[in-house]
């Protein structure tokens, strides 16, 4: 009967590891809504994949209460609820209620993942061998990806399927990258004299998702995969340090990788299929990903505005481009970035030269002000509004409030905007501290899947300085909530 009982228990904690596996892998719920489409299913789908997300957050929360139950650690548990009511609060400036149900659904259980992993016994080692027990199944999804690109009709698949996944990039790398995140360092790490043959399958595994990513395009993903490779190397000779055969094994796989990563990155650039987004990035082909499947105002300018058309600056008395000037008065005016742009757009149809005054410009009464979001013009407003305030910033969402639906794509200058050199410098330090005691404690322990879990936490660095926000953000979260958890039991094993 006790067997019996353990037996439940052991599959119970299987499937929520399988859970936490999906919910890493999740972007929204793109991927639940074209698994609803392949089945048939389109009407209603939205709500379906939510219920089906609720679902599984239940899941989640109620094997967390059923740890706590059994370990009884009020600290552990006040960590999980402080950590989300302090993560939470940003959302109450500038209150949306689409806002707070979206951290409720995909973002809490993130934390609650990174609870699970931390205070379960053989956390960290479940959790790897979870990926690695779906990777598979995952490098199935990757090389079908992969065909699709090459051969499949993309107007049936959406217009008559109505499978919208495969025009989403992001969504597809990212069903990819939380996978490779861990099978890097496991690869790099993994003991060969055991068993070469699995080594060597692990790295097929590795190179399956490396193509898959970046046959999407998505930048990010495929210059983390290089950065999760020299992470995994510097963190593990420091691992291993003293130890030659260990040391000239990590070498060595380090080389491996980064020579298949090199050569399938070639093999992909030089074999673009016409439905890849890479095709973009080299613009070489057909542009047909983004014509007619992306949102064009991400790909075209509106036709009716020139950015770079000269603008007399009144209140500067000087020219410079329509951009420049629009950039100037945002970073200047309390107003929003869209009442700035409506603002100047109306000062320029209607004449009044009372901001602006047009040169050259045929059709005035048509010209449209508006601010081009792509990096540098996000990164120089960020910069220009910290300059604004830089001790300690202009206040929490700052940015994302004034500049509307968008943010700089760059955490810390985003951080910089919002609270300054006092708020950032507190975030990185207590980031670089989490990380430095979540390695030692992984070391003393003898834990490389804490290890691991580590360099999957850091493997997130390029997406934090080239796309994401810092607020609501599930792997920040993770990343914050594991690192914490690290913090108190390094100190509560030391007291020991």
């Amino acid at each position: 009967m006790d067997d019996l009982k353990k037996s439940k228990r052991t599959n119970i904690g299987s499937g929520v590891y399988f859970i936490s596996a999906v919910f890493m892998m999740l972007s929204g719920l793109d991927v639940i809504k074209a698994i609803l489409g392949i089945l048939g299913i389109r009407e209603g789908d939205t709500l379906i994949a939510t219920v089906i997300v609720v679902i599984l957050d239940v899941a989640l929360g109620l094997y967390a209460l059923y740890l706590f139950s059994k370990d009884r650690n009020k600290i552990a548990f006040g960590v999980l609820i402080i950590l989300n009511i302090t993560y939470i609060m940003p959302l109450m400036v500038g209150y949306n209620a689409k806002d707070i149900a979206l951290y409720i659904v995909f973002v809490i259980p993130l934390s609650i993942i990174a609870y699970i992993v931390s205070i379960d016994y053989d956390g960290e080692k479940k959790y790897i061998n979870m990926y690695i027990s779906i990777s598979t199944a995952v490098c199935v999804l990757a090389i079908t990806y992969i065909i699709v690109l090459f051969v499949g009709d993309f107007d049936y698949i959406i217009n008559d399927l109505g499978i919208r996944i495969v025009a989403s990039y992001g969504v597809i790398a990212w069903l990819f990258m939380p996978a490779i995140f861990i099978m890097i360092p496991h690869y790099i790490s993994l003991e060969s004299h055991k068993n070469q043959q699995k080594v060597v399958i692990v790295l097929i595994k590795i190179m399956i998702l490396a193509a898959a990513i970046y046959y999407t395009g998505l930048r990010t993903g495929i210059i983390s995969t290089f950065f999760t490779v020299f992470v995994s190397a510097i963190i593990f000779l420091i691992v291993y340090r003293g130890e030659r055969k260990k040391v000239k094994q990590v070498l060595l796989r380090v080389l491996a990788v980064t020579i298949s990563f090199v050569l399938i990155y070639i093999l992909c650039v030089t074999n673009i299929p016409k439905n890849s987004r890479l095709n973009v990035i080299y613009s070489t082909g057909s542009l047909a990903y983004e014509t007619n499947l992306h949102d064009p105002d991400e790909v075209f300018v509106e036709p009716q505005s020139d950015s770079h058309a000269q603008v007399y600056d009144i209140q500067k008395q000087s020219y410079a481009s329509a951009e420049t000037v629009l950039l100037s008065y945002i970073v200047s005016s309390d107003q929003t970035r869209i009442e700035t742009e409506k603002m100047l757009t109306e000062d320029a149809n209607e004449g009044n030269e009372k901001y602006i005054i047009l040169k050259g410009v045929e059709n005035p009464e048509k010209f449209v002000f508006s601010m081009t979001k792509d990096r540098v013009n996000l990164w120089k407003t960020a910069i220009w509004e910290f300059e604004k305030s830089p001790i300690f910033g202009n206040g929490i969402r700052y940015y994302q409030l004034k500049y509307v639906d968008t943010f700089p794509h760059n955490i810390i200058l985003e951080l910089l905007a919002d609270v300054g050199l006092a708020g950032t410098s507190a975030f990185v330090i207590f980031i670089f501290f989490g990380i430095v005691i979540s390695l030692k404690r992984g070391i003393r322990n003898g834990n490389i899947d804490n290890i691991k879990v580590v360099i999957s936490c850091l493997s997130m660095i390029p997406t934090y300085l080239l796309f994401t926000t810092v607020y609501s953000n599930p792997s920040i979260l993770f990343a914050i909530t594991f690192f914490s958890y690290n913090i108190y039991y390094h100190y509560k094993e030391k007291k020991k």
